[in-house]
């Protein structure tokens, strides 16, 4: 079964948020080697303006702490990266400036992939901050980040008209952990979620 990016945006996926303000997050319950195989496919895949595909271990990301580090090494976020939430809400948000360049140009040290398209898999996302002392909080904090630079941070980079890449959380986790990940993330209050399909 073919995975392309058609699966990864829906009719009302935009940056303007126009139906659902958690349009830009999908569910995905398969096995580690079929989650492998739908990023290779994915990247495979041809996308208008190019798309960057990358894939984090959730069971890394089990503090806050872990986090930042895991999404800094991922997202290649600058040296000046702060390990708190507010300075992940601000590199998120300017990774998806592409005024000048690629994801990540904004940051000022480099050019930036070229793509106007970002995907974010979450292997084993139903492990995510789970050990984490505030686990729940946490977990909220990390879907509002999400959240707030999906959309521009809440409008006002569209507003400045600024161009944005488009960004797409998927939140993967094996069946049998499906309804842990269905928990938290409905504890995080994360709505009109969609359920992406990949064969064994």
């Amino acid at each position: 079964m073919a995975f392309s990016w058609d699966k990864m945006r829906s009719p009302e996926h935009s940056v303007q948020g126009n139906a659902s303000p958690d349009s830009w997050a999908r569910v995905m319950r398969c096995s580690k080697v079929a989650l492998s195989a739908a990023a290779d496919s994915l990247r495979s895949d041809y996308v208008e303006g190019g798309g960057h595909v990358v894939v984090v271990n959730g069971a890394t990301c089990r503090t806050a702490e872990q986090l930042f580090s895991v999404f800094a090494a991922t997202l290649s976020f600058p040296d000046y990266f702060g390990h708190n939430w507010d300075a992940f809400d601000e590199c998120l948000s300017d990774l998806l400036i592409t005024d000048d360049g690629g994801l990540g140009a904004e940051f000022g040290d480099r050019d930036g992939v070229p793509a106007r398209h970002l995907v974010i898999i979450i292997a084993d996302a139903d492990r995510l901050l789970d050990m984490d002392q505030h686990s729940g909080v946490q977990r909220c904090q990390f879907v509002k980040s999400l959240r707030f630079a999906a959309s521009g941070r809440g409008g006002d980079d569209l507003q400045r008209g600024v161009s944005l890449a488009s960004m797409t959380v998927v939140f993967h986790s094996l069946p049998e952990a499906a309804g842990v990940l269905a928990d938290w993330l409905n504890d995080a209050s994360v709505s009109h979620l969609s359920l992406l399909e990949f064969g064994d």
